[in-house]
């Protein structure tokens, strides 16, 4: 099993659910997080809302829990 793959397995457990594959990425989604995206690479797991990015991690060092602790920390809309 790639680390990618194992990235999304992990995720997967985590409740999300794989919402496109390309030749290098991975994209999930979670029904409870509206608007969150999880993009699995090659090197970087990243986590987006919105199309703002909260935050990133390396592949072999995916900490789930600590990934999305950074998004649900912000605020879903953006300051003005």
């Amino acid at each position: 099993m790639s680390e990618q793959e194992a990235a999304v397995a992990k995720l997967e457990r985590a409740g999300f659910r794989v919402v496109r594959r390309t030749s290098a990425l991975v994209f999930l989604a979670h029904p409870e997080y509206p608007g969150l995206l999880i993009r699995v690479g090659t090197v970087f797991v990243v986590v987006e809302r919105n199309g703002v990015e909260y935050g990133r991690q390396r592949l072999e060092k995916l900490d789930v829990e600590t990934l999305l602790g950074r998004v649900t920390e912000q605020p879903t809309e953006p300051k003005l």
